[in-house]
């Protein structure tokens, strides 16, 4: 039996992000198996938008992009109101909300409430973010825990898309209904290799060390860029390949450094192709990460994986015999170290390789987790 979803989620693609990502794999999976999806998001102009994409009903809202368009704001014009008079007509078997920072997680948790829909609310974060500046960050702690306690009174349920995220939510006061892990797509592992070293002008006997995300501080990537400088006299074909933009693109793509080759921002396909060709995905973050989509997707690329205890990842490589977990905030000598470790020994390399890519496919599916929400949605309507 067919069934109908509303996710709500503040920014969705082409905006590149582990939620966006998330949102639009989850509502393939479902289309897949013959239901309906629709996806509610903030969009930047004045008006609502509505499109069909992949089976996928999109609705962009008008909204106000501020923050460099982290945090969009709802516009409550007319146009909004007319949306909101249709979907108050609508009805859905599941809603899903995705994090607790934002206006338009709110309205989804309350359009639930008032309707009453069952309604998951999806966490991917665990801990507070970190901006830099000690009043910011005590600000926007106020702001989350005033969002978090808002949107708890909605009775909404909560689940994370790791263990880690769900014990994160412990300090709100929140116990969660379980876990719906993030996940990769099945498809990945059939895609065919590209020729990605003549398509960005890297040397054909390179290996290749990859990092794909924002360039942010907290993302670990100066570190990173740090470490490989160390190991170019040990490992002259080794190179860094950074595919992301962000705070620091201008100030790292600038350096004087051939064996760092920035490519700005990419299609996530295009991301897959580099994963499928590297040696090393390398994500040295310290970010309060759920479970990064992205080191999910080098496991079933066969990339070997080196990354911290930061959120999630520590689910899948529960031990060396996955890959490398470093303790988050660690310096770039204890990543050199990690790096030039896994370069030395390609035995093992090979080995957790295939370990992991075995773990993702068994276990971190989105065929997996579209089985579970219709199994979700059936308890909460009690069929």
């Amino acid at each position: 039996m067919s069934r109908k979803y509303c996710f709500f989620t503040a920014n969705y693609l082409p905006k590149l992000g582990g939620v966006e990502i998330y949102t639009k794999c989850l509502a393939k999976a479902l289309v897949k198996r013959g239901d309906f999806v629709t996806v509610i998001t903030c969009g930047e102009g004045k008006k609502v938008e509505k499109v069909m994409e992949e089976g996928i009903r999109l609705i962009k809202l008008p909204s106000f992009q501020t923050c460099n368009g982290r945090l969009p704001l709802i516009n409550y014009n007319s146009h909004f109101r007319s949306f909101y008079k249709y979907i108050i007509k609508c009805q859905f078997d599941l809603v899903i909300v995705q994090t607790r920072y934002y206006p338009l997680s709110l309205f989804g948790a309350k359009y639930a409430a008032k309707k009453r829909i069952p309604c998951i609310l999806l966490d991917h974060s665990t801990a507070h973010l970190d901006f830099g500046k000690g009043i910011v960050n005590k600000g926007f702690e106020l702001y989350e825990h005033i969002m978090t306690s808002i949107i708890k009174r909605s009775q909404c349920s909560f689940m994370g898309v790791s263990q880690a995220c769900n014990d994160w939510l412990l300090h709100f006061g929140i116990t969660t209904e379980g876990i719906l892990y993030n996940s990769v797509e099945e498809s990945v592992c059939k895609m065919e290799p590209q020729n990605i070293y003549e398509q960005y002008n890297i040397p054909n006997k390179a290996q290749i060390i990859l990092y794909a995300g924002r360039l942010l501080k907290e993302k670990g990537i100066e570190k990173l860029v740090e470490a490989v400088s160390k190991l170019e006299d040990k490992y002259p074909d080794l190179y860094l390949v950074v595919a992301g933009d962000g705070d620091l693109y201008e100030k790292l793509s600038k350096a004087e450094n051939s064996h760092c080759l920035y490519l700005g921002r990419l299609k996530h396909e295009d991301v897959l192709k580099l994963m499928k060709e590297a040696m090393i995905f390398c994500l040295p973050t310290d970010y309060p990460e759920g479970f990064p989509t992205s080191v999910l997707e080098a496991a079933i690329c066969k990339c070997y994986i080196i990354t911290t205890t930061a959120g999630g990842s520590k689910e899948l490589i529960t031990s060396l015999e996955y890959g490398t977990i470093i303790p988050k905030g660690q310096s770039a000598d204890v990543l050199k170290s990690s790096i030039d470790k896994v370069l030395g020994d390609p035995k093992m390399r090979l080995g957790a390789v295939e370990k992991s890519y075995n773990k993702v496919l068994d276990r971190f599916t989105w065929d997996d987790r579209a089985r579970e929400v219709e199994e979700i949605t059936k308890a909460k309507k009690g069929i």
